[in-house]
């Protein structure tokens, strides 16, 4: 009976959704109010908003999105070609269906190849002077690189999108807005803005088998700090394999990804630490912050955690499968992991595991922080989009579909029911979604800032004056264009 009214009141909401012209069907709290600044909103259980897009027919216009993926590798963002019996799958689609009946209008499939692909589609319909897609849903890195060559309208001319909704992640839309211009979002439309935020991933097996501290119980403590982890991981190795060479045939207490640990991963580490790369000041001026003593002190940590401790490892393939399959077989305690790959890797596997926060830089350190990896997807809208306000009016209510159907069905589906496998972990999954930041420097690296070059300063480590005083000129100048770009 109470599964019966549950399904009851989940139609009688998304009639709301459907059909209201206004204001929330529930009162709350203003996204944001109570968390620290620059994070996310707690994520509890979804309050059912409604969007405030009036009553629009389109009269059966096509709806063209560029969007990254294929047949078989789909990003799974905007749409998926058909229902499977998947819940995530099925909400997805579902989204598509209830928002072109809304509106009138069909959406098209958007599946490009990859991100390269959709740039040079933009890049030739905006030289054409082309009306071919109404959005664009890219990598974010190729997105940063694209706004600054101009490809782009400013969302804040564009009707109906409401960035003070909860569907827009607060901490990425003040980043992304210099001087009353946005022209890069994600909102909960962007369902790899979830998926591809880093976190940690510990074995219970060898928590018990090696006399592991409470991971939980240091997080909670706020004791979870990049030389904690390194000292609980550093004496764990063991020669499993018993050929008397360290290989990836053995036992370790860690192992930090490919070698180099590069990009989104490093990068992860130092934000998670409170680093941050550059900042914007009130009269854009820029503060450059890894030119710091805390940036060299914590270089110095991660280059012992990654490569210098005797409990770590990293391997040699770049992919995602050769990390998660290190870990499923046996061979690390702990490893850094993005939330879909709990739903992608885990959810086969029999390992008993936990999931945890990345590590502060010190107890002092106040809030656990993560950031979503550069190659998520972001929303942009083409110069040459001709009707705006059947994007603005389209974004806005996939974008509120999303925060009420698919986002939480993705949370309590594929990473509660499938993916974690205890209450804490659950809990530890949202508090780490929760814990979301970006910033300027991040959104607009654009694969000339600090995203895929700061890895070089924490392999050399013990030359980290002189490495940065090589790179820091190329790369500040470029984050001035790019403030030039917004103020022109």
């Amino acid at each position: 009976m109470k599964r019966i009214l549950s399904l009851l009141l989940a139609f009688v909401l998304l009639s709301g959704l459907l059909l209201s012209c206004g204001g929330p069907s529930v009162e709350v709290d203003a996204p944001g109010s109570d968390t620290a600044a620059g994070t996310e909103p707690e994520i509890t259980e979804t309050t059912m908003l409604t969007d405030a897009v009036p009553e629009l027919n389109f009269a059966g216009a096509e709806f063209n999105c560029a969007s990254q993926g294929t047949a078989t590798n789909n990003m799974f963002d905007l749409w998926v070609a058909e229902e499977t019996g998947d819940a995530v799958n099925d909400a997805i689609y579902e989204r598509k269906r209830a928002i072109e009946e809304r509106f009138d209008i069909v959406i098209n499939e958007p599946l490009f190849g990859n991100d390269g692909a959709i740039t040079s589609a933009v890049k030739n319909t905006v030289a054409a002077g082309e009306d071919a897609y109404d959005l664009v849903i890219n990598q974010m890195e190729a997105t940063g690189r694209d706004v600054v060559a101009g490809y782009y309208y400013n969302w804040n001319d564009i009707p109906y999108v409401d960035f003070t909704m909860p569907w827009y992640p607060p901490s990425l839309i003040e980043s992304a807005t210099l001087e009353g211009k946005t022209y890069s979002v994600a909102s909960d439309l962007c369902l790899t803005y979830t998926q591809q935020t880093w976190a940690m991933i510990f074995s219970k097996a060898a928590q018990s088998d090696n006399n592991l501290p409470d991971f939980y119980a240091l997080v909670d403590s706020g004791e979870w700090t990049v030389d904690r982890l390194t000292e609980v991981t550093k004496d764990l190795y063991r020669d499993t394999n018993g050929d008397g060479t360290r290989d990836l045939g053995d036992f370790y207490g860690f192992c930090g990804g490919a070698s180099p640990v590069a990009g989104c991963l490093n990068m992860a580490f130092l934000y998670a630490a409170g680093q941050r790369t550059v900042t914007v000041n009130d009269d854009l001026s820029l503060n450059f912050l890894l030119g710091t003593e805390k940036a060299a002190d914590l270089a110095v940590k991660l280059n012992n955690l990654f490569y210098v401790s005797d409990g770590s490892t990293t391997i040699k393939e770049t992919s995602r499968k050769a990390r998660n399959t290190f870990f499923m077989e046996g061979h690390a305690a702990i490893i850094p992991m993005q939330v879909t790959d709990f739903n992608d890797y885990m959810r086969e596997s029999d390992v008993d595991y936990g999931v945890i926060p990345l590590p502060k830089y010190d107890e002092t350190q106040d809030e656990y922080y993560t950031v979503c990896d550069a190659g998520s997807n972001v929303l942009v809208v083409p110069v040459t989009a001709g009707n705006i306000e059947m994007t603005g009016a389209v974004v806005e209510a996939l974008s509120a579909y999303s925060y009420n159907y698919v986002l939480p069905t993705y949370i309590d589906i594929a990473l509660e029911t499938k993916g974690t496998r205890d209450e804490q972990s659950v809990d530890m999954v949202r508090r780490v979604l929760a814990s979301r930041v970006m910033d300027f420097a991040y959104l607009y690296d654009g694969w000339k800032g600090w995203t895929f070059k700061a890895d070089k300063l924490v392999l050399a480590a013990d030359t980290y004056a002189s490495t940065y005083a090589s790179m820091e000129g190329a790369i500040n100048a470029y984050y001035k264009t790019v403030i030039d770009f917004f103020v022109k």
